[in-house]
């Protein structure tokens, strides 16, 4: 059975050193900027204004990081597209390729969206690939096939900044 995945690193948030330093909380408190939730809305009326893609997307699962960024992110697809995301563990920071690409395989949904993070998104594809992968940028997706245990990427979409 192949299944069909989209990996998306979180919109942008604010600078990690102004954060903590204004704020006094660590990187998982880390919020989207203003811009960052303006350019990913508009990555996402890009997909709404297109009839296939968003009936598409509407057929995966959403699960996202634990970190602020990330249920963020996934909060504006999920309000956009009446969505709703499912957080796990596995999409956190310091999570191995190996662990992200194994909850990917087990995972019973024939459609999944994973939002999280730098450079477990990357890893988890050149672990496929067996050669490095470009870094996500913010608020970027890319869609892969899932076959043979491996992820073959499809697409990609950014957002404008």
């Amino acid at each position: 059975m192949s299944k069909k995945v989209i990996l998306l690193r979180h919109a942008p948030a604010m600078d990690r050193a102004e954060f903590s330093k204004k704020f006094k909380k660590d990187d998982f408190h880390r919020p989207l900027t203003n811009e960052g939730v303006e350019s990913f809305e508009g990555l996402l009326e890009r997909i709404n204004a297109q009839k296939k893609y968003r009936k598409k997307l509407k057929e995966y699962k959403i699960f996202c990081s634990p970190f602020i960024r990330t249920q963020q992110t996934a909060d504006l697809i999920n309000k956009k597209f009446k969505m709703k995301s499912k957080t796990v563990e596995v999409l956190s920071h310091g999570t191995s390729p190996e662990k992200l690409l194994e909850f990917i395989q087990k995972t019973k949904k024939k459609h999944i969206l994973l939002v999280g993070h730098e450079p477990e998104l990357s890893a988890v594809e050149a672990l496929s690939k067996k050669k490095p992968a470009k870094t996500f940028k913010k608020g970027e997706m890319r869609g892969y096939k899932l076959s043979n245990k491996k992820l073959k990427k499809k697409w990609k979409m950014l957002p404008h900044s």
